[in-house]
């Protein structure tokens, strides 16, 4: 994800085609939705023993920043440590 997208997020500018406003709300939602898809889609088990979850709060923790994160990559490869 590109850094001008993630601030897009948390600060939006973006109108979908029905008239919504893209909002902090709106993409936390879906990520929720998107794991439960994925956790029909791979199975419990592979699932649980994934990283999605952990993943997702990565994900979250840089769009609920209110700067930049310079190199969205360091948060990654910290919890790849």
């Amino acid at each position: 994800m590109l850094r001008q997208q993630k601030f897009l997020i948390r600060h939006p500018t973006g109108i979908l085609e029905d008239g919504r406003d893209i909002t902090l709300v709106m993409v936390l939602k879906i990520l929720e939705e998107e794991l439960v898809k994925i956790k029909e889609a791979v199975g419990e088990q592979a699932y649980n023993d994934g990283r999605y979850e952990e993943a997702a709060e990565l994900f979250k923790s840089l769009i609920e920043q209110d700067e930049f994160t310079e190199f969205l990559t360091l948060p990654g490869y910290k919890k790849l440590a």
